[in-house]
């Protein structure tokens, strides 16, 4: 554990200042999530069993190969893009954003209306995860909750005190899925995205961001209370934080290296997922809700090691470590050279860069990720190169 610890320690370090001092560099980012998880073990008084070394060098490995090459591939200098988005386009955006609200607000209602029980927050929580109880499968993610952080981030970027009406709508939307859905992954998403993009225009320092993360946290705690209709003590807060925080990584000891039952069907569902549609293939995708265990406690999350190291064990995690840390190092070698395009989506991907530690969701959600590059990209192919040179000159 400590050996683990101490070169995460090493990591982030080296990653702080090789990134220009930027706390949302990747490397930053991987390093503090997971050197914080495992001093939890070390420092809070717990009741979770030690970890084995499945997880601990697991963790290392990954760490070490994706911010290694993060590090690596942001040092260099890319082409920049067009960095205008179309007005026209984003406006677009706004007002079928705001159509869509209805549908939102259906979802609230047949959610409490059919649902049972008498508790209105597990009944939303329920819908959102199971479906509605008429038979209808609302999506977890909707293609217009997409559409409203696309718009939200465009809007954002270029608020100011005249200009921020709209940012602010669209916010109260992002935000308002994540309260209908009683879903603190999306609460999060909305708080993470709107940190970056403040700190990158330096509105806000990182004392700000402290703070912000303070509330959150606060924020999170009483969601979480509310949702399940429980009281705020001492003991619920310690069990809320073993279980989201710390039982991930014992969840991951219990794994089994290598023993998917259909080759890379973990990390390539999206290819199971075209070929059974499409009548290519008579495999099914897997759940991307992944199955319960109850040790040590009841959790279905086993940190962003889970589909890498089923599919093909500890050289999986290496591999694709290096895989996605040369993809976010280059993401955010853009975002250091200040091009809008790129700052917006690497808003949206720190979000899956801070929750490593809970899940993965690059490759889990890849066809959901594909889908927000499209809409945040639409307003940007609008507007010849040309014009934007002579908009520069």
């Amino acid at each position: 554990m400590i050996g683990a610890i101490s070169i995460l320690v090493v990591l982030l370090i080296a990653s702080y200042l090789l990134s220009g001092r930027n706390i949302f560099s990747p490397g930053v980012l991987t390093a503090t999530i997971f050197s914080f998880c495992l001093l939890c073990f070390v420092l809070l008084p717990n009741s979770m069993p030690p970890l084995h070394e499945q997880c601990l060098f697991g963790i290392t490995l990954w760490s070490t190969c994706f911010i290694l090459s993060a590090l690596l591939t942001q040092s260099f200098t890319y082409s920049r893009m067009p960095k205008k988005s179309s007005t026209a386009i984003v406006d677009l955006y706004f007002w079928l954003s705001l159509l869509c609200v209805p549908l939102l607000m259906r979802f609230a209602y047949l959610a409490i209306t059919t649902g049972t029980g008498s508790h209105i927050a597990i009944k939303l929580r329920t819908a959102a995860v199971e479906g509605l109880p008429n038979g209808e499968h609302e999506p977890y993610t909707p293609f217009y909750y997409m559409l409203w952080i696309a718009t939200y981030l465009l809007y954002l970027k270029d608020a100011t005190k005249t200009k921020w009406r709209r940012a602010v709508i669209m916010g109260l939307l992002v935000l308002s899925f994540g309260v209908v859905t009683m879903s603190k992954t999306f609460v999060l998403t909305f708080a993470v995205m709107t940190l970056f993009v403040l700190f990158q225009r330096k509105i806000i320092s990182t004392r700000h961001i402290v703070l912000g993360i303070l509330v959150l946290m606060v924020g999170l705690v009483g969601m979480q209370f509310v949702r399940y209709h429980t009281s705020v003590d001492g003991e619920n807060v310690s069990s809320m934080f073993e279980l989201y925080v710390m039982a991930n990584f014992n969840a991951f000891d219990t794994l089994k290296p290598c023993t998917a039952e259909h080759w890379g069907e973990h990390v390539f569902r999206l290819y199971y997922v075209l070929t059974n549609k499409l009548g290519l293939s008579g495999i099914e995708p897997i759940n991307p809700i992944l199955p319960w265990i109850f040790h040590p406690v009841a959790t279905n999350t086993y940190t962003v090691l889970y589909p890498f190291f089923l599919d093909f064990g500890y050289p999986g995690i290496a591999l694709f470590g290096v895989l996605l840390g040369c993809g976010t190092g280059w993401l955010y070698s853009h975002c250091k050279q200040n091009e809008e395009f790129f700052v917006l989506l690497y808003a949206y991907f720190c979000v899956l860069l801070v929750t490593q530690y809970n899940g993965e969701a690059f490759f889990t959600n890849l066809a959901g990720n594909i889908k927000f590059i499209l809409v945040l990209l639409l307003p940007y192919l609008t507007i010849p190169v040309k014009k934007i040179a002579q908009q520069d000159a």
